[in-house]
Parts: structure tokens; C-alpha cells; sequence
């Protein structure tokens, strides 16, 4: 069995006699030795990934470059190689996530050998570029190859040293003082002989790899055919028969449209000999058409005769002083506004304007609804599949809102998968044990959806390929099973701890940055992640005030391993509470503040309280010796009902903008600064959203079934538009994420019915310099909002101050008469003044309603009137 080196030393250290037998080194045997063969089904084998740029820190290589003097440089990796596993444990507690050892600490930690033994796998037969002998039988296994494999090189190298010997001493012999056993003569004769060339079998060295790639294209039998046999009666054979003409009937067929058509396409490679090239030109200059820019008078348009006589004449100065006037008028015109410019170029697209066709033209493309699934049912969440304009992920929650009655009743929550390719049953339903209060789809690979229950725990469904195809996988059944038993139905594959999770309904999350790195259990953050690289953490909120941060990565690894005594729970977890109570806040929305890199705060977020309060807050705020940390850093309070924050959502194209929905208006928000409030809806708001494509543009729900459109490039007191997709209330709505199809709004109901809306292109569009206007009108009411804020506090200010002298006023007062003033005493002489005063208001406004009076009987009198 094949050593390890000794502590310090890799096997390309330059051993050379010791590695083996005499004769090659260690690194000679591994250049001859090539790839080590490798057995799938052996046990104890684990794929191992690792980095290029580490080849020369674990020493599979003797130089990083790639240098034609070395063989083992670059990335030509040797084929073996023992690493020491305590310097790798040293190793990843030093640089953590770095190491290519990190991702299996827990097996390295569990390994019982000293050394750790990778083997090179090129063809990456196993998944990965080596292979991690995990078992010590697996290590003893393929020592035990990799010697014999060496053994076996050494003695072919012997042979051939032996070989070449044995000719050379047959031919001359050896001289007697160890001289050439082979001497050149110059007069030895030299016959060559034309014979026959003996025969022998071709040998082809390609002929093992042509039958290994037919045996891989050839079909072959896994069973023996199945071999069926007809019987008939012999009676029935030659049997006499008697037809009889039938009825006369005639039907017809008339060939019509199927609407749930779906056309199955195979994907084929194909190659072509020819192909246009393709070439990029470029003009530095661009043309444009002439235009008038001004007009020029020329004195040259007179001849010297004809001026001389004008100006000797009388008749110019009298026009003159007549036309000045209009002249001057036209004059300042003229500076007003521009007479070369081109007026049919501002009018608009007709389809631009609300109350012209396009305006009334939203199609509905889809209404999905199921009786076994969406009756008495509420759609709360809807969710697009990524990579799919066809199909969709709604959660169906019970309508009547009773959890009390609900959680002693045995039923059955799902999650819906609708597609387009059929719209009267679903194609697949998610099972869940409690209602599905929020879905989200792993921003990385869209084969997991994850998803918020009404009883605080965080759920995890894993789909397969053919679950989200485009056709349902359900097994032929009878013509008597109902359509409820032909949907395929798709279990969860992970749940979280309910001790560790929300003691409330999951009301909302979100995925955190890829370059957000959370170690410790103080939760330290860091931005040290990279910028594009896989999407770790979630946070999550709920109605019990707890913000607890998940790491999702470490879920699916265990599911993708099989990893079964794996528990889920966060990581980090905060209680919001109020500064002044010191009570717990009921959370509905959670959103991440997004900072730049390098920025410290990078723990900020945003959340809407049932009080319809927007929170700002910071999970990795500390706290001194004998003082709780203050998670919440700014509470503002907008609302005018205090009821629950229904929306909380970012816009897209300006990220420091927020939209908040509550059920008696909407406000928009620059991080903390409330720069906009509607008016009173006359039906109760019930969610909202941004316009994925047009800046000015947000839609809103409405109790009624309504969907109102605010577009603040044309009016900001009321919507531009409105339209009704529903007889009951908007529960949810959601845009598609693609570019491609941002011209389609879903919008579930109170009735379980799921409404796909196709847009027309004035909602979906933008118009010129769109982007510049919703920003100057933020920048405005921003202003606006500031000014008043700050002039409210002057005027408390000097309220403040005119109270103060008021007060000294009548202390100085009360000195003056004699005597020490109590405070009581002050207070009962402020409300005398007031009293005094508000009888001296009195008196006047009875005195003026009396002449007012007297002069309307004046007018209505007859006299009056003459």
C-alpha cells in the first residue's frame, strides 16, 4: 500500500529513490502513470471540486504558470495526492469559506486517518475534477491500485533497460575493460536481401473506442420480448351473418380552433458548412436633414437710388410711428416662442391617452379556478415560475378567515401550479400541512420554491424537471375518476423547527444579496461574498415581532445530499419592539435595504407593522453592559386609520423610493421621508404594486374587485384609470419578472379565481423622458415635504417661546401687585384671560350677525328692492 509523505512534504517535493524500487522517481512514475482508474460503484468515493488557483497550495502541482520545463504546471494536475487533515481544519478556521475544504467540514472532521487521499478525476466520471477516498477502506483500495500501478510501471522501465542491453551484448559483446560492446568496422560488408514481408493481423488503436461508442448508441434489450397470442372460438369462423341497412343520419363535423393547442418541439443539433459573415461598421459622423435656425435681413435687397429716395421722404417716419406698437408686439413674440418649431412633433402616440381604445383594451388572457381546489378558498400569494411566461404558483388559503375553527378542523392547504396549456385543471398541487401565507422562488435555480405557513414555519418543495414541464405526469386512470385524482400531487421536502420559528403567521420574506456573508453567533456581517455568486440567506417577519435571517444554502445541500437528521433553524433572530412601551410590534412586510459595497450598515432594513408604522431597522445593532440593543432605529408613523400595512414594495426603477398600501390610502416614502399621501379611496385599498416598466405608473387593488391606475405623469389627486377584473376583493397581484412579457398582470380574488390581465402597450410603454418627470416630481414633493417639516418645527419653536413670555408676563403681574405667585394661581389667571377673551369674540360676532341679518331683510323688503 502507497504511504503517505512524510509531514511537510508532498509526493512532488523531489523524492527520488525513496518513492519506489531504483530506477524512476516519484515524479516519473506519476507522468507515466496517467489517469488512475476509477470505479463508480466503489463505496466511499466522494467527488471533491477544487479551484485552479489552489493547485499550488495543496501541491497537485510544482508550478502555478504553465511552464513547458515542468509537467506537472498549470493546470495539468498530478494524478494523487495525500493532504494532512489537520492542516486543512487549521486551515478553514483561518480563511473559512475560501478553502475548497469548507463545503465538507463535517466529513473531514468525521474522517479518522491523518491523511486525506485525492485522486485526479479528468474525465470527471464522479461529478467533480477529484475524488475524496472519505472511508479508510476506500483509502486502503486505492493504495493499493496506485502501487500496483507503480509497481507495474518500474518493471516495464526495467524490461526495456534490459532489453536494450541484452541486443547490444549479442551483436559484439562487451570488451574486456568494460569498453562498447559494439564496434563499428569500416570494411565490413553489408548484404541486404529483398524478402517476402510475413503477414500479420491488423491491429487497429482506435478499434476498442469505436465499440465502445456503437455499444453506447446501440438499443438493447433489458428483457426478453414479450411474445402474444390471438385465440378465436372455431365456431365463430365461417359463421353465417345478415346485415340490415340502418337509420338514416347525418351528422356534422365542422373542423374549429382547439384553444388549449400545445405544440411539442424537439430541440436538434445541426451543423452547416457555410454562413455569412457577420461584420460591425461604424460612422463617426450622423446626418441630418436641414432646418431653419434664423432669419437675416440684407441691406443689399434695396438699390442705392431707390434707398436715397425713401429716406428723403416723409412716408417712412409716419409708418414708422404707425406700426411701432404691433411691431414691438411681435418683437417680444418672436423672443417667446419659437417660429421654426416642428408643432405636430409633441403630439403623442393616439394609443398614449387614457379614455382613447387602448385605454378600455385589457384582455383577459386566463381565468384559472377549480372546484376541488379554489372553492371557499382565498387566493393569498401568486407567484411566475422563473423561465416560464405559462405557468404559474398561487397559495390557496380558507376564505373565512376563522384560524381558530380552522386549526381543529382536518383539512389540507395547497399551492396550485397553474399552466396556461390548461386552464380547468391545475397542473400540479403542492401539499402543505397549514395554509401558505407568502411563496418565493430561489432566485438561482427556480426547481425550489419556499414559502411562509400560518402556523410561523418556513416550508421547502423541491420540483423535478418534468414537474414543470409543459405537459401534466400523470399516469393513465379511468373515465370515472374525478379531475381532482388526476392532478399530481407534490409533498414538501423540508419543514422548519416549530420551536425555533415564528409563534405567529409568516407574513412576508426576502432573499438578502449573494455578497452578504453572516458568521458568528453574534451574526457579524460582511459584504465580503461575491458580487454574482449563490444566494445564501432569507429573512423573515411575522406578527409575533420577530426577524429571524435563515441560511437557505445549508437546506439545500442537505437535500441534495440526503443529509436526513439535518434541522432547520435561523440563525439569527431579533425582537422588535417599541422604544416607548417596550411591547412587541405585529410585522407584515420586510424588505432589505440595499447599501453599495463597503458601506457599514449593511444590517438595515425595512418592515410595515399592523399599525401601519414603517420600521427601520438594524439586526446587528449591539447593546452596552446591562442595556438591550435597539434594533428599531426610526419608527414613522403615517397612517390615519392605524390600520395594517398591506404592501410593502420597491419601486424598480428608482430603489430608494417604497410603496406603502394600507387599506385607507397608499404613501410613497425616500427611505424614512414620507414625500407623498393619497387621498381617501371611496372602496378599501387591499394591495398594491410598482409598474415594472413605467416609472409613474402603480396599481392598486381594491375590496370592490377593482384595480385603480395612478399615473403621475398626468394627475396625482385621483387614478388615471380603472378597471374591473373581479365581482370580489383583489387579494394579490403580481407582475411577470421577465422583460419579454411585463405586458401580463395576475391577480387572484377572494373567490379563489386567478385573473391573468394582458396590458396594452399605453400601460406597459413608457413615453419620452418619463423617468426624468416622475423624478422632478419626487425631487418636488421631496422638498415640499422637507420645507413643511421644518417650518412645523419653527412654529412649535415659537409657540414654545411666546408661551414662555406669556408666563413671565403674568408672574411679573402678579409681583408687581405683591405676594408670591403659586403655579395654581398663574394657571387660573391664564384661563380668565382666555375667558375674557372668548366673551369679547362673542359680543362681536353677535353684533355682526345682527347687521348682517338687518340687511338681508332690508334687501328682501319691497322698498328695499325699489
Amino acid at each position: 500500500m502507497a504511504d503517505p509523505p512524510p509531514e511537510g512534504e508532498s509526493p512532488g517535493d523531489g523524492g527520488e529513490a525513496e518513492a519506489g524500487p531504483p530506477g524512476l522517481s516519484e515524479i516519473e512514475l506519476m507522468e507515466r502513470m496517467g489517469q488512475i482508474p476509477l470505479d463508480e460503484d466503489m463505496p466511499g468515493l466522494k467527488p471533491f471540486f477544487m479551484n485552479t488557483e489552489n493547485y499550488l497550495k495543496y501541491k497537485v502541482v510544482l508550478s502555478q504558470a504553465k511552464d513547458p520545463d515542468i509537467f506537472f504546471s498549470g493546470k495539468n494536475a498530478m494524478p494523487y495526492v495525500f493532504i494532512n487533515k489537520q492542516e486543512q481544519l487549521d486551515d478553514i478556521m483561518k480563511v473559512g469559506f475560501y478553502s475548497d475544504f469548507h463545503a465538507h467540514e463535517k466529513d473531514v472532521r468525521k474522517y479518522p486517518l491523518e491523511f486525506m487521499l485525492l485522486v485526479r478525476d479528468s474525465k470527471r466520471s464522479l461529478g467533480d475534477n477529484f475524488v475524496w477516498c472519505q472511508t479508510p477502506k476506500a483509502y486502503e483500495a486505492m493504495c493499493a491500485t496506485i502501487e500496483e500501478l507503480k509497481q507495474q510501471i518500474q518493471e516495464e522501465y526495467l524490461e526495456s533497460l534490459a532489453g536494450g542491453a541484452g541486443d547490444a551484448a549479442g551483436d559484439g559483446g562487451a570488451g574486456e575493460e568494460g569498453g562498447p560492446g559494439f564496434v563499428f568496422k569500416e570494411d565490413e560488408t553489408v548484404f541486404v536481401k529483398d524478402e517476402p514481408v510475413t503477414p500479420r493481423a491488423y491491429e487497429s488503436e482506435t478499434m476498442e473506442t469505436t465499440l465502445e461508442e456503437v455499444s453506447n448508441m446501440t438499443v438493447e434489450n433489458s428483457r426478453p420480448l414479450f411474445k402474444v397470442m390471438i385465440q378465436r372460438a372455431r365456431s365463430f369462423f365461417g359463421e353465417a351473418k345478415k346485415y340490415n341497412d340502418s337509420a338514416e343520419s347525418s351528422a356534422q363535423h365542422k373542423p374549429q380552433k382547439d384553444p388549449n393547442f400545445n405544440l411539442l418541439r424537439r430541440e436538434l443539433d445541426k451543423a452547416v458548412q457555410a454562413v455569412p459573415v457577420v461584420e460591425d461598421n461604424f460612422c463617426q459622423t450622423i446626418g441630418g436633414m436641414p432646418k431653419n435656425a434664423n432669419c437675416q435681413y440684407s441691406e443689399e435687397d434695396f438699390s442705392v437710388k431707390g434707398s436715397a429716395f425713401v429716406e428723403e421722404t416723409g412716408a417712412v417716419g409716419s409708418f414708422l410711428q404707425r406700426v411701432f406698437q404691433q411691431v414691438d408686439e411681435a418683437l417680444q413674440q418672436s423672443e417667446t416662442f419659437d417660429i421654426f418649431k416642428a408643432e405636430f412633433d409633441s403630439l403623442g402616440d393616439e394609443d398614449m391617452g387614457f379614455g382613447s381604445k387602448a385605454t378600455s383594451n385589457i384582455k383577459e388572457l386566463r381565468n384559472f379556478h377549480d372546484v376541488a381546489f379554489t372553492k371557499d378558498k382565498r387566493i393569498q400569494a401568486t407567484q411566475w415560475v422563473p423561465g416560464s411566461s405559462e405557468l404559474l404558483a398561487v397559495s390557496c388559503v380558507d376564505a373565512t378567515g376563522d384560524r381558530t375553527l380552522a386549526a381543529v378542523k382536518a383539512a389540507t392547504s395547497y399551492v396550485l401550479l397553474w399552466s396556461f396549456a390548461d386552464a380547468l385543471a391545475p397542473h400540479a398541487s403542492l401539499l402543505a400541512p397549514y395554509d401558505v401565507s407568502t411563496l418565493r422562488f430561489y432566485p438561482q435555480d427556480r426547481h425550489y420554491l419556499v414559502g411562509g405557513l400560518a402556523n410561523g414555519q418556513l416550508i421547502i418543495w423541491r420540483f423535478s424537471p418534468l414537474d414543470l414541464g409543459a405537459t401534466k405526469n400523470v399516469s393513465s386512470k379511468s373515465d370515472d375518476d374525478s379531475a381532482g385524482q388526476t392532478v399530481p400531487q407534490i409533498t414538501h421536502k423540508m419543514v422548519s423547527i416549530i420551536d425555533e420559528s415564528h409563534k405567529k403567521a409568516v407574513n412576508s420574506f426576502c432573499w438578502l444579496p449573494s455578497r452578504i456573508t453572516i458568521e458568528g453567533k453574534k451574526a457579524k456581517t460582511g459584504d465580503k461574498g461575491p458580487e454574482n455568486g449563490e444566494v445564501r440567506y432569507l429573512c423573515s417577519i411575522a406578527g409575533d415581532g420577530q426577524f429571524l435571517i435563515w441560511d437557505f444554502a445549508a437546506a439545500k445541500e442537505a437535500l441534495e445530499t440526503g443529509e436526513s437528521d439535518f434541522l432547520w433553524k435561523p440563525i439569527h433572530r431579533v425582537q422588535l419592539s417599541r422604544q416607548d412601551s417596550g411591547t412587541e410590534m405585529g410585522c407584515c412586510e420586510v424588505l432589505y435595504c440595499e447599501r453599495p459595497v463597503g458601506d457599514p450598515n449593511l444590517g438595515n432594513f425595512y418592515a410595515s407593522t399592523e399599525e401601519g408604522e414603517l420600521v427601520y431597522g438594524d439586526w446587528t445593532a449591539r447593546g452596552d453592559e446591562g442595556v438591550k440593543p435597539e434594533f428599531v432605529k426610526k419608527l414613522v408613523s403615517v397612517g390615519k386609520t392605524f390600520r395594517p400595512m398591506l404592501s410593502l414594495e420597491r419601486s424598480p426603477i428608482f430603489p430608494e423610493m417604497l410603496l406603502g398600501v394600507n387599506d385607507w390610502g397608499f404613501y410613497i416614502w425616500k427611505e424614512t421621508l414620507t414625500i407623498f399621501a393619497s387621498p381617501a379611496p371611496s372602496s378599501y385599498f387591499t394591495c398594491g404594486c410598482w409598474s415594472p416598466t413605467r416609472p409613474c405608473v402603480i396599481y392598486l387593488g381594491r375590496m370592490d374587485g377593482g384595480v385603480e391606475v395612478w399615473d403621475f405623469s398626468d394627475q396625482s389627486h385621483k387614478p388615471s384609470l380603472h378597471f374591473t377584473p373581479s365581482s370580489s376583493a383583489i387579494s394579490s397581484m403580481c407582475f411577470h419578472p421577465e422583460d419579454s412579457v411585463k405586458n401580463m398582470l395576475a391577480i387572484g380574488d377572494a373567490d379563489g379565481h386567478l385573473h391573468v390581465m394582458q396590458l396594452p402597450k399605453n400601460l406597459i410603454r413608457p413615453g419620452a423622458k418619463e423617468k426624468e418627470l416622475m423624478r422632478s416630481f419626487l425631487d418636488r414633493e421631496e422638498t415640499a415635504t422637507t420645507y413643511f417639516t421644518g417650518r412645523k418645527s419653527s412654529l412649535a419653536e415659537l409657540a414654545e417661546e411666546l408661551q414662555k413670555q406669556e408666563d413671565q408676563r403674568l408672574q411679573a403681574e402678579s409681583a408687581a401687585e405683591g405676594g408670591v405667585v403659586s403655579e395654581a394661581e398663574i394657571e387660573a389667571t391664564k384661563v380668565q384671560d382666555r375667558q375674557a377673551r372668548y366673551k369679547s369674540f362673542e359680543v362681536q360676532m353677535k353684533l355682526q350677525m345682527e347687521e348682517e341679518a338687518a340687511e338681508a331683510a332690508k334687501n328682501a323688503s319691497p322698498k328695499g328692492k325699489k
